[in-house]
């Protein structure tokens, strides 16, 4: 998979066009879990078609009946436990994708029809706040240090993302195509693009933070919302 010259920021410049979705897909593509996925399911899919046809003369029968077209549905506590789904779905499930799964090669502007995004998945119940103004900007959360931690980090995690995709819908934050969120959002592609090709964090920052020093200085926040992005996160940011 070809990525941008990190760089170079006009490689980056056709970004300033794209959709909140096709941002999303910006961050997916570069989801090394998701190339993986992408490769066995377009092989699989190919074999398929290779043995039962393709549309309008796909023997549909036949291939519904091939152990190959099925998976189980991610997210099961235990093998065997989860409900088989078709592999096009187990990949919509598995990545929010509401449409067939595009090929990570492709850019998002290259991508042969706009991408298509589930909807959100539910998160924990907020905690009652007064919903002005003055108050929508603060989330009071509560912690219970006898049971786990790690599961209430997460779900605090998704609470607050879903508390900005709310904010910027209606309108009080700036929308995720804003030039200022553009710049960031350019550079966290920079920055993933710069850690595959072998830099460092420290180096990428320092030729981003020259070319724009109103970003972060720290370099390890930087590429801990850029994984964030691309790792879970591009899903708010597809309905943002």
């Amino acid at each position: 998979m070809t990525l941008p010259d990190w760089r170079e920021a006009d490689d980056y410049a056709p970004l300033a066009k794209l959709t909140p979705a096709h941002w999303a897909w910006e961050f997916l593509r570069r989801n090394v879990a998701y190339r993986e996925d992408y490769a066995w399911f377009i092989t699989t899919w190919r074999a398929l078609e290779h043995d039962y046809g393709r549309p309008p003369h796909r023997d549909f029968h036949r291939w519904r009946q091939d152990p190959r077209a099925w998976r189980e549905a991610p997210g099961g506590e235990e093998p065997g436990e989860g409900e088989p789904l078709l592999i096009e779905c187990w990949m919509g499930e598995r990545w929010g994708l509401g449409r067939f799964p595009p090929d990570p090669a492709l850019p998002a502007d290259q991508l042969p029809d706009p991408p298509v995004w589930r909807e959100l998945p539910s998160v924990v119940e907020e905690l009652p706040h007064d919903d002005n103004q003055a108050t929508a900007f603060h989330v009071s959360l509560r912690f219970d240090t006898r049971a786990p931690l790690e599961a209430q980090v997460e779900a605090a995690r998704r609470l607050l993302a879903a508390r900005l995709h709310r904010l910027r819908r209606e309108g009080r934050l700036e929308p995720a195509t804003g030039a200022q969120q553009i710049r960031v959002l350019t550079a966290y592609l920079r920055l993933l693009d710069a850690i595959d090709e072998g830099a460092s964090p420290g180096e990428a920052m320092a030729l981003l933070g020259d070319e724009d020093a109103a970003l972060p200085a720290d370099a390890d926040v930087m590429l801990v919302r850029a994984r964030a992005l691309r790792d879970a996160e591009y899903r708010f940011l597809a309905h943002s």
